[in-house]
């Protein structure tokens, strides 16, 4: 495995799907970088404890150029405390940094006892965009389908897309200038996208 001790700053929101294109060509507009058609399958996996969650991705294109690699990152708050010191070892380091790895989502299953809560797959534009001296990353995405204990169904209705934007790596202490980056593009995007959450 490949471990990564940068942080990560994110932001979601939601746009109507007939808005979408419009959306995708404003941030072309923004940026040299030509959009890529990307598809992303992202498994939720919860400790026996409950208390961590990790969200596995899988995207093409990959990073690391192999679509075979789940990218494993945690997920909420919970990076420190009794909770994540009751975890086997392993388990920690997969909490405190981002990885991954061709086994990654087998380990944490059968070697760690995390259990799958659901997957979801999604497709869309991926744009990047230099903003406020931060390289942002945009997904304008739409949900194909959802599955819950390994089982498929349709995704859930409306007439929307997902929009999710990140800055990745970002060096300790410029989280918060990181965060005010994605809160001023947000601004520019009101127009378009509903912000939902923003989180570092």
């Amino acid at each position: 495995m490949t471990e990564f001790k940068d942080y990560e700053c994110r932001a979601f929101g939601v746009c109507k799907r007939s808005d979408s294109q419009e959306l995708c060509s404003y941030l072309s507009g923004l940026t040299d970088n030509r959009p890529e058609q990307i598809t992303v399958h992202e498994t939720r996996l919860v400790a026996p404890n409950k208390k961590l969650q990790l969200l596995c991705s899988r995207a093409q294109p990959f990073p690391a150029g192999d679509a075979s690699v789940w990218m494993v990152k945690l997920e909420g708050s919970m990076t420190r405390g009794k909770e994540l010191m009751a975890l086997p070892a392993a388990a920690r380091a997969v909490g405190r940094i981002q990885c991954y790895g061709a086994d990654s989502l087998e380990f944490l299953q059968q070697s760690l006892g995390f259990t799958e809560m659901h997957g979801t797959r999604k497709h869309g534009q991926r744009i990047q965009l230099c903003h406020d001296d931060f390289l942002l990353q945009v997904d304008v995405m739409q949900l194909d389908s959802i599955s819950e204990a390994g089982t498929a169904r349709p995704p859930p209705d409306g007439d929307y897309s997902m929009v999710e934007v990140s800055i990745y790596p970002v060096a300790d202490g410029q989280q918060l200038q990181a965060c005010r980056a994605i809160g001023s593009l947000a601004g520019k995007l009101q127009r378009f996208v509903t912000l939902r959450k923003l989180s570092s």
